[in-house]
């Protein structure tokens, strides 16, 4: 009876072993299962950031090359500005009305150079009037002077209107430049915001499929111990078995030993009484 339920305890122990190691192989499928959902999420989580990281270098790359255009746009409006103020000082330097007072200047000497030549005068007259046409002569000549002061003025101011244009175009191109990088890396701002986004969601859910693998693992490893300590019931029950089987079989051979040992003493006692009843029969004692 005894060993009927020894074997039910073993049975009893090797099946909820079983069982243990059943759970834990069930756990760490799963947990396998979880861990490439994971790896999954990391590996397009990484694919996410290197292609935010690239919008992000061009975008960096554009912002550099909105900088430059900027302080080339504003170097040359200032240049243009600059240009402009030279412009005012030239046109300062002109005086109105300098053509027709050569012009006037110019008939007043011929007029005095005519009276001078076809008029008899007097000596104080003639004298009074070379001093009217040297000094007509003077004025024309600083008047021509400047005349041609004037000329160059406007050629010169001519050349500035041509930089201050040139300067102006110049800005407005690079303006231009600053308008249309401004867009494209504005552009690239909203792409990285969405690169970033689905990041984020990955991160997440990546960090939330890890909690899950823990909680599985630490399942698997629990049922793994369970499994270990079962083993070790079932091992026990078993080296208990053959234990009891052995010292049970001791006992056997140590009883077969004394019933041996007792049929032994049973015989030899026959054999003695024989030996008794044979000679009471030799000495004529004993009749049958």
């Amino acid at each position: 009876m005894a060993r009927k339920e020894d074997l039910t305890e073993r049975q009893q122990a090797e099946r909820r072993y079983q069982n243990m190691i059943e759970k834990r192989d069930r756990f760490n499928a799963e947990s396998r299962v979880v861990r490439e959902e994971r790896d999954l999420l990391n590996k397009n989580k990484g694919l996410v950031r290197q292609q935010a990281n690239a919008i992000r270098d061009r975008r960096s790359q554009l912002l550099g090359e909105v900088r430059d255009h900027k302080a080339k746009r504003n170097d040359l409006q200032r240049r243009g500005k600059e240009l402009i103020q030279i412009k005012r000082k030239l046109r300062g330097r002109l005086k109105g009305g300098v053509e027709a007072q050569v012009r006037e200047h110019r008939d007043q000497a011929t007029k005095l150079e005519t009276q001078q030549q076809t008029q008899s005068l007097s000596l104080t007259e003639e004298s009074r009037l070379l001093e009217n046409l040297r000094r007509a002569r003077k004025e024309l000549a600083e008047l021509e002077a400047l005349a041609r002061e004037h000329e160059s003025v406007l050629r010169e101011v001519g050349d500035v209107d041509v930089s201050i244009d040139d300067h102006f175009q110049r800005a407005d191109a690079e303006h231009q430049e600053v308008v249309t990088k401004s867009e494209q890396a504005q552009a690239l701002r909203h792409e990285l915001d969405e690169k970033l986004d689905e990041e984020s969601v990955l991160i997440a859910e990546a960090n939330r499929i890890h909690e899950l693998f823990v909680k599985v693992k630490e399942r698997a490893d629990h049922f793994h111990q369970r499994a270990v300590e079962m083993r070790k019931e079932v091992i026990s029950i078993k080296r208990s078995r053959r234990q009891e089987h052995t010292e049970a079989k001791a006992l056997v051979k140590q009883q077969k030993a004394v019933v041996r040992e007792a049929l032994e003493d049973e015989k030899k006692l026959d054999e003695a009484v024989d030996e008794a009843i044979a000679a009471l029969r030799k000495g004529g004692k004993l009749e049958l």
